[in-house]
């Protein structure tokens, strides 16, 4: 993880409070709509991510 110079070198940090919780509520229903395709039996790969099916999520 890189960490900041100073909070002013943070650009979410200087987003407006509606605008910061907007980007969880969009967050919250990505997550909402992962959950229900892994639920469903169709999880959502990336390359990025590697899931070990055996293991208990």
């Amino acid at each position: 993880m890189k960490i900041p110079d100073s909070i002013g070198d943070e650009k979410v940090l200087k987003r407006p409070l509606e605008k910061n919780k907007e980007l969880v509520k969009k967050a919250e229903r990505k997550i909402s709509k992962a959950v229900q395709l892994l639920k469903s039996g169709k999880p959502t790969y990336s390359d990025k991510l590697r899931v070990d099916e055996d293991k208990d999520l």
